[in-house]
C-alpha cells in the first residue's frame, strides 16, 4: 500500500468511521497531522532538508523548535541581535505509518537572521556557503521564509537574495512564506483576508506571492503562568500540524543549478545601499570631470581671445605705421615736385600745398580716431540677451555676419534662440575691458 493509502487508512481508524465524504487531499493532510508524535532516528529514505531564512527577530529559531517538536533546540530571540550566530541543524523523523515502517526524515537548518545589528549581510551570506555540501547531497525540500508582520523593504530585499545570490530563479517554486505571530491562523477567512491585503500592498509583494505559497502560524513564547505556557504549547502544536501537513505535500527536492558558484556570487554581492552610493560617487566623478573640462575650455577661450586682441593691436600699429610712412612719402614727393617748379609757381601754389597737407593730416587723424574707436577698449565677456537668456547665443558683427568664435569685442548684435529674436541691447556677463596696450 502506498503512503497516501496509509494516510487515509490511519485517519479513518483514528476517527472510527468509514466515511468517504472528505477529499483525498484533506484526508492526506489530516492523517499526516495525526502522526507527528512519534519521531525516532530510524529511516530508510533520504533526508529532506528544510532551510529557515528570514530577518532577525522574525521567529526562525522558534519555528525550528516547533518543527522538531522540542523547546530548546534552537535558541529563541525577538530582538535586533540574532541569538543564532552559526548555522545550526536538527533532525527529526516523522512516522507516516503506525507500525513505523514508513518514515520521513527531516533536517531543519536554522540560519543567522538577516538584519542582525552585529553582522553585515555579506558576512551572513559567507556563513551560508557552509551549506553547499548539505544542499548538494540531498537538495532542499522546502525553503521557509519566515515573516512576522508586514513586508518591509528590507524583507523584500532579503527574499530577493534567495534567487539573486543564494540560489537560481527556481528557488521561488520551493519557497513557502511562513507568517508567524498570526493569532487567527486557524481562521481560513482571516488568513485569506491577510493574503489579499498582501497582494494589494505593492507590485513587488504581488510578484512574490505568484510563485511562493504562504502559510499562517502562531508560536507564542513559553513563559509566564503555567496555564499560559500550556496554552502556548497547545497553540504551537496546532502550528506544527499545519506546517508538517504543508511539508507533506512536497515530495520532490530542489537542487540549485548554480550551487558551485555560490562563493563567487557572495564575494561579488553588494547591498542596494552600496550600489546607490557607488552610483552617486560615479556621478559626482562625472560632474567633477565635466567641471574640469569646462574650466579648461573657458581658460582656452580666454587665452584665444587675449591672443586675438594682441594680434589685433599689432595689426593696428602696423596700419598706423604704414599710413604714416605713406604720408611721409607723399609729402616728400610733393616737396620734390615743388622744388623743381619755378620759385614763382612755388609761391603761388604754397597755399594749395598747405591745404593738401592739412587735408592729409585730417584724414590721418580721422582714420586714427576710427581705428581707435573700433579697436581700443575692447570688452570681452559672455553675451546675455536683454531678458537674461544666455543659452546657445549667436553673435554677429557690425556688418551682420555671424561670428563663429564669439569675439565679443566686435559684436554688433546677438540672436537669442530662447526669445527667437535679434537683440541689440545685449549685455556682457563677467565682462573684462582690454586696451591696445594690454
Amino acid at each position: 500500500m502506498g503512503s497516501d493509502g496509509l494516510f487515509r487508512e490511519q485517519y479513518r481508524e483514528y476517527l472510527g468511521v468509514e466515511t468517504e465524504e472528505e477529499s483525498e487531499e484533506e484526508l492526506l493532510a489530516k492523517a499526516l497531522a495525526l502522526s507527528l508524535e512519534d519521531n525516532d532516528d530510524n529511516s530508510n529514505g533520504k533526508v529532506k532538508n528544510i532551510l529557515l531564512i528570514g530577518r532577525t527577530g522574525s521567529g526562525k529559531s522558534t519555528l525550528g523548535n516547533v518543527l522538531v517538536g522540542k523547546e530548546e533546540t534552537f535558541k529563541e530571540s525577538s530582538g535586533s541581535i540574532s541569538e543564532t550566530k552559526r548555522i545550526k541543524t536538527e533532525k527529526f523523523t516523522l512516522n507516516i505509518s503506525k507500525d513505523g515502517r514508513e518514515k520521513v526524515d527531516y533536517l531543519v537548518i536554522d540560519t543567522i537572521g538577516f538584519g542582525d545589528t552585529q553582522l553585515e549581510t555579506k558576512e551572513i551570506l559567507e556563513l551560508l556557503t557552509e551549506l553547499v555540501p548539505v544542499i548538494k547531497k540531498n537538495g532542499l525540500n522546502q525553503i521557509l521564509f519566515v515573516n512576522r508582520g508586514r513586508f518591509s523593504k528590507e524583507e523584500i530585499d532579503t527574499y530577493k537574495i534567495l534567487t539573486s545570490v543564494l540560489f537560481d530563479e527556481n528557488a521561488a517554486k520551493y519557497t513557502t512564506i511562513v507568517r508567524t505571530r498570526f493569532p487567527k491562523f486557524e481562521s481560513q477567512s482571516a488568513c485569506e483576508s491577510d493574503r489579499q491585503k498582501l497582494q494589494g500592498e505593492n507590485q513587488e509583494i504581488s510578484e512574490i506571492l505568484k510563485t511562493s505559497k504562504i502559510i499562517y502560524v502562531d508560536n507564542p513564547p513559553l513563559e509566564g503562568r503555567e496555564k499560559v505556557v500550556d496554552l502556548a504549547k497547545e497553540t504551537r502544536e496546532e502550528s506544527r500540524k499545519r506546517l508538517l501537513t504543508h511539508l507533506g505535500t512536497y515530495q520532490k527536492n530542489y537542487y540549485p543549478s548554480n550551487l558551485e558558484k555560490l562563493t563567487q556570487r557572495v564575494d561579488n554581492y553588494i547591498t542596494r545601499e552600496q550600489e546607490l552610493q557607488g552610483e552617486i560617487e560615479a556621478k559626482e566623478q562625472i560632474i567633477h570631470e565635466e567641471e574640469v573640462r569646462l574650466q579648461k575650455e573657458m581658460d582656452t577661450l580666454k587665452k584665444e581671445k587675449e591672443r586675438d586682441l594682441r594680434i589685433t593691436g599689432r595689426n593696428f600699429e602696423r596700419q598706423v605705421q604704414e599710413l604714416q610712412t605713406q604720408s611721409q612719402k607723399k609729402i616728400q614727393a610733393t616737396r620734390q615736385e615743388l622744388g623743381e617748379v619755378h620759385q614763382e609757381r612755388l609761391q603761388n601754389s604754397q597755399q594749395t600745398y598747405d591745404r593738401e597737407v592739412n587735408r592729409l593730416n585730417q584724414t590721418i587723424q580721422s582714420n586714427l580716431s576710427t581705428i581707435r574707436s573700433n579697436y581700443n577698449n575692447v570688452r570681452v565677456g559672455e553675451p546675455v540677451c536683454s531678458r537674461g537668456h544666455d543659452y546657445n547665443i549667436q553673435t554677429y558683427d557690425r556688418s551682420g555676419y555671424l561670428i563663429p568664435d564669439s569675439r565679443t569685442g566686435f559684436i554688433g548684435h546677438i540672436y537669442c534662440p530662447t526669445c527667437g529674436s535679434s537683440d541689440y541691447n545685449y549685455t556682457l556677463r563677467n565682462a573684462t575691458t582690454y586696451t591696445l596696450e594690454e
